[in-house]
């Protein structure tokens, strides 16, 4: 036997067995005891607790999620148009408030930086002040991250 022959046999037992305790190895730790739930179940469980009873594979289609929301409710006719003016009316209330909210939420924000801004005036020059605000003025930072999120969105096109 050469030592060519040699090497070879000894690549192919040292690959046999690295494969074999690979194997071994990820079985070990994906192994989950019987009561330890996976995530669909976790899921599944957490619905059926508030009566989903969501078959796999059925998705509302977008902009039908109403029509869905009725099939899936087994409503009347009667009950279908009442049905779907309250959850409209719904949906609209929560995106006002989820607005308002973020609006608020930006002039609190607003408010801390020009407090922050004040109390650094005398330490920092006007061009450093303005070098600041260009980097963390949260209308600047805004701005960016709508920038950032249109630039992303034509590279993913």
């Amino acid at each position: 036997m050469t030592t060519g022959q040699k090497a070879l046999i000894a690549y192919i037992i040292i690959f046999l067995v690295g494969l074999s305790s690979g194997v071994l190895i990820s079985n070990t730790f994906s192994v989950q005891p019987e009561s330890a739930p996976t995530e669909f179940s976790e899921r599944e469980t957490r619905g059926e607790r508030f009566g989903w009873q969501r078959q796999r594979g059925e998705r509302p289609e977008r902009g039908d999620f109403g029509s869905y929301m009725a099939r899936r409710l087994s409503l009347e006719a009667d009950q279908q148009d009442e049905f779907l003016g309250k959850l409209r009316a719904y949906n609209a209330n929560v995106r006002q408030t989820m607005q308002e909210r973020r609006e608020e939420e930006g002039q609190v924000i607003l408010q801390k930086y020009l407090d922050f801004r004040d109390e650094i005036t005398e330490l920092l020059s006007e061009d450093q002040l303005l070098q600041l605000d260009s980097m963390v003025h949260p209308d600047t930072v805004r701005q960016r991250g709508v920038q950032r999120t249109m630039r992303e969105g034509r590279q993913n096109r």
